[in-house]
């Protein structure tokens, strides 16, 4: 198994849901669980964490990684975040208990992703950096 791979939860593999929870590995070698949604069923989750995942087959591949805080657009509540509308999957990591905590969970899952999520990130933090300077300016 590839360091940085998802892979299914067996918590219960004969439910129905069994697809529905993912691990993802950070750099330090903690797993993170992930619960998955297409793009247009994520609820807005402003405290978590998301994976914005390419599926082809059985295989899942990371294109963004970030939190959700400002991924939402506040009068459509439609993502407008690039990476993530055209995810064919969003994993969401909800267990963080605070914000401080989420951002580490999500420099530990970049880094523990291969490399080529340099791209997208950047952009996300660029959007977060909008953001913050909106909400300074109000």
């Amino acid at each position: 198994m590839h360091h940085n791979s998802p892979f299914p939860s067996y918590l219960n593999a004969y439910a129905d849901f069994a697809d529905r929870f993912w691990y993802w590995r950070g750099k330090s070698g903690r797993q993170y669980i992930h619960s998955v949604y297409t793009p247009k069923s994520c609820p807005p989750l402003p405290s978590g964490c998301f994976i914005a995942v390419q599926r082809r087959g059985d295989v899942r591949r990371a294109m963004a990684v970030g939190l959700f805080h400002g991924m939402f657009d506040p009068v459509t509540m439609e993502l407008n975040l690039p990476a993530a509308q055209a995810a064919d999957e969003l994993h969401v990591h909800l267990l963080a208990r605070n914000p401080a905590e989420a951002e580490t969970v999500v420099s530990d899952l970049i880094a523990g992703i291969d490399a080529d999520l340099s791209p997208p990130q950047a952009a996300l933090e660029a959007h977060h950096a909008l953001l913050s300077s909106k909400a300074r300016a109000a």
